[in-house]
């Protein structure tokens, strides 16, 4: 027991854990996702083996992501970021018909977006007046592949301003009365 620093009762975990063997030792990850026993096994490499044991109901930590939004050739901060996170009903990832997950906008001072997930697949969309909308995939895996921080600096491009211009039809016109 943590609290009062003593030995709690013991407890049978069962297979693969506990076998009809003395099997006497087990270490946990920080985790807590999975641990790690010495047992002896047919199929094993000598008297006793180290064997890695998943516990699949650990409820899954999330996974913070941070970074910078930059100009592509200044290497400026961009002001007035605007972070969209979204979740795909479909598991396409770039459908129209996304549910939002947050919204998120960079600390004014220091300018770092911080977004927190939890395992799964995500878009991050990212919108500045005057630059053009730039699209993340984010998966976060889950049980041993998780990680708890991403760090991740994005850079936009400015809008080219003539693809906002109208398009102007300049095919001579013929009047048929000459």
């Amino acid at each position: 027991d943590e609290a009062s620093k003593k030995w709690t009762s013991i407890k049978n975990m069962g297979y693969p854990i506990n076998t009809a063997e003395d099997n006497m030792n087990l270490r946990m990850s920080a985790s807590g996702k999975h641990g790690y026993i010495s047992a002896a096994r047919p199929g094993g490499f000598g008297d006793l083996d180290i064997y890695r044991v998943d516990f699949k109901s650990v409820e899954p930590r999330y996974t913070v992501i941070t970074g910078k939004v930059f100009a592509v050739n200044t290497n400026q901060l961009i002001d007035n970021v605007f972070i969209e996170v979204t979740v795909p009903e479909s598991g396409e990832l770039y459908e129209e018909s996304a549910v939002l997950y947050g919204q998120y906008i960079p600390n004014p001072i220091s300018g770092k977006y911080v977004v927190i997930l939890p395992p799964g697949h995500y878009n991050m969309n990212i919108m500045v007046e005057g630059y053009k909308e730039v699209s993340e995939e984010i998966v976060i895996l889950d049980k041993s592949d998780y990680k708890t921080y991403i760090e991740q600096d994005l850079v936009l491009k400015p809008e080219d301003l003539l693809e906002k211009l109208p398009q102007i039809d300049v095919q001579p016109q013929i009047d048929a009365q000459d």
